[in-house]
């Protein structure tokens, strides 16, 4: 606007009462955003912060979709203490180029006494954080962001905050790897944690790098990691070795034939921590291994009747090794002094303390097995039909293995209706009977549910609690509805075990069992879905890792291929079943049909 230039000249002559006077004559023919805001710092220039403030409140009135009108005010607002105005001004400024306003507003409010409980952690805070940080480029705003996304298990979200490698300090690389960790990505964890320099945050480091390269499957950087925190220990003692560290360095040297140095580690967890649960459970099984025969070559058995003995047999001889009786010992020492302190007891140790019992007790029967596990339930019960899960998980599996099914639902249904209280159907008529010819009350006629009937409600009731109840419940629900012939609740059961568990979409769950992912995939097929069926299939088949059930998963893919006649691919799974298993009769039959 040509006014406008001529209010500049006079404020730069000094003439300050005529520069007034054409703004008043210009505001009456600025209708745009970009004449208001220029009347408006002209006024501000000038000191006349009346008018000014006058101004742009009437620009906002008539343009309140206007960015930069509302900049300005909110900026107004601010300055006059007026936050409240500020904040409902701003509002539409959040997220873009002047969100660092709208964040200011919130702050300033947020830390007033009238919101001293406010949750910082809200997600409505993630914009206000974000626009900080845009604004002043404090890494700490960022930060504040991703801690909103994890406490909302928001991983990847937190993850994706991450802008670069480059950190003010260890402390702030510690904590984006942290992120990264929680996110599953394990190769930019390492990455941050390489960055780390100083000792106090390596003693943090490695740790957390010893298991993301584990989870990278790469488990000799791993063992290279926490043999660093263990040298750096020795340097500095003022450095803690954590008892996982060397538990998992125990197990790795023993993988690796360092049996001498295995048994050192776990010694000294045991011996400075005798009762770590992980230290004890290792130790059982490798007391087991030690107590099997050492497998021998005929040259090595035939050494051995003349009492020489070869270098690795010297070296298997003259080795530390583990006890059973020392391991059920410890165990039993654990359980009873967690027993004395009136504490519960740890079910994994009671299993593993079961299991190492019934491995080598080689002249207990069936029935002492099962009398030793309800034995076992008994003297931990929780409640009526309550117990440790993973102590019933175990009870389940040896009542299944020894096909005590019935035994084994009696035991699942009851512990399911009672932890979750579902409604029972109740299968007696609930009309007025009236009474008999005699004025008594006429009883109520017997109905007689059938069994079917009755084991059906129970698949539904579960079906119907699947959000509530634990995975592996879910499984055996689905294991036990599938066995009852409700094929309906037994689906939705297994799907929501295999896919919505873990909410990992349509991949599978990693908490799910192989076997559930199979009879799923059975059940898809029997119900007419062979694209699902074959779909899963080829799930379950990358996920096996023993080469018999791989064979017998690859065998039902063919079978479905050819069903939908895809001979081609039905062929090629067969001949890959047949080299995994040569025994398997049904691929070599199935592949002899089709090529004739």
């Amino acid at each position: 606007m040509a006014q406008l230039d001529m209010v500049d000249a006079l404020i730069k002559t000094g003439q300050v009462s005529e520069a007034f006077k054409a703004l008043e004559d210009a505001e009456g023919s600025a209708f745009s955003a970009f004449a208001r805001l220029g009347i408006y710092k002209r006024f501000s220039v000038l000191g006349e912060d009346s008018e000014a403030e006058r101004v742009i409140k009437d620009a906002y009135k008539n343009l309140p979709d206007n960015d930069e009108i509302c900049a300005v005010y909110s900026r107004l607002l601010l300055r006059k203490g007026d936050t409240e105005g500020a904040l409902k001004i701003s509002e539409r400024l959040s997220g873009g180029k002047y969100g660092s306003l709208h964040s200011e507003a919130v702050l300033k409010l947020s830390s007033s006494d009238r919101a001293a409980n406010k949750d910082f952690l809200n997600g409505s805070f993630v914009s206000v954080y974000y626009d900080a940080f845009e604004r002043t480029k404090d890494s700490s705003w960022l930060k504040n962001t991703a801690l909103i996304f994890l406490s909302a298990g928001n991983y990847t979200q937190a993850a994706d905050l991450q802008e670069d490698y480059s950190f003010k300090d260890d402390e702030e690389a510690f904590f984006w790897a942290k992120v990264q960790f929680d996110a599953g990505r394990y190769d930019v964890c390492i990455r941050n944690l390489q960055t780390v320099k100083s000792d106090t945050f390596k003693s943090k480091a490695w740790p957390l790098m010893a298991d993301s390269y584990y989870f990278l499957d790469d488990e000799a950087s791993s063992e290279n990691c926490r043999q660093n925190l263990i040298t750096l220990a020795r340097k500095n003692p003022e450095t803690g070795v954590p008892s996982s560290i060397l538990v998992n360095s125990s197990i790795y040297q023993r993988k690796t034939d360092k049996f001498n140095e295995s048994y050192d580690c776990l010694m000294t967890v045991i011996h400075n921590n005798p009762y770590y649960i992980p230290a004890l459970v290792t130790y059982s099984r490798f007391a087991y291994e030690d107590s099997l025969a050492q497998p021998l070559t005929e040259l090595e058995r035939a050494v051995r009747q003349t009492g020489l003995r070869t270098l690795r047999m010297r070296e298997y001889d003259e080795r530390p090794k583990f006890l059973v009786s020392d391991a059920l010992a410890k165990m039993k020492d654990a359980l009873d002094q967690q027993h004395k302190k009136n504490v519960l007891r740890d079910d994994i140790l009671l299993v593993e303390m079961l299991q190492l019992d019934f491995k080598t007790e080689t002249d207990l029967t069936v029935k002492g097995r099962n009398a030793r596990v309800w034995n076992a339930l008994e003297e931990n019960c929780l409640g009526k039909d309550l117990y440790p899960p993973y102590l019933m998980q175990f009870a389940l599996h040896e009542l299944i293995g020894c096909d005590l099914i019935e035994e084994a639902r009696a035991l699942f249904t009851d512990y399911i209706d009672a932890k979750y209280h579902l409604e029972v159907q109740d299968f007696t008529p609930h009309d007025d009977q009236g009474t008999d010819v005699f004025g008594a009350d006429r009883l109520p006629p017997q109905v007689e549910v059938p069994e079917a009937v009755v084991r059906a409600a129970f698949g539904d009731r579960a079906a119907g609690a699947v959000h509530r109840i634990d995975v592996w419940e879910c499984e055996f629900a689905a294991y036990f509805t599938l066995r009852d012939k409700n094929g309906t609740a037994a689906r939705r059961l297994y799907e929501y075990a295999v896919y919505e568990s873990s909410g990992a979409g349509t991949n599978i769950s990693n908490d799910v069992s192989l076997s559930s992912v199979i009879n799923l995939a059975m059940l898809y097929s029997s119900s007419g879905d062979k694209e699902k069926a074959l779909e899963l299939y080829g799930l379950a088949s990358g996920r096996a890792k023993n080469a018999l059930t791989k064979s017998v998963i690859l065998y039902r893919m063919a079978v479905i291929q050819n069903y939908l006649g895809r001979d081609r691919d039905a062929l090629l799974s067969l001949d890959y079943s047949i080299a995994l298993d040569k025994s398997n009769a049904d691929a070599r039959l199935l592949k002899r049909m089709i090529e004739n």
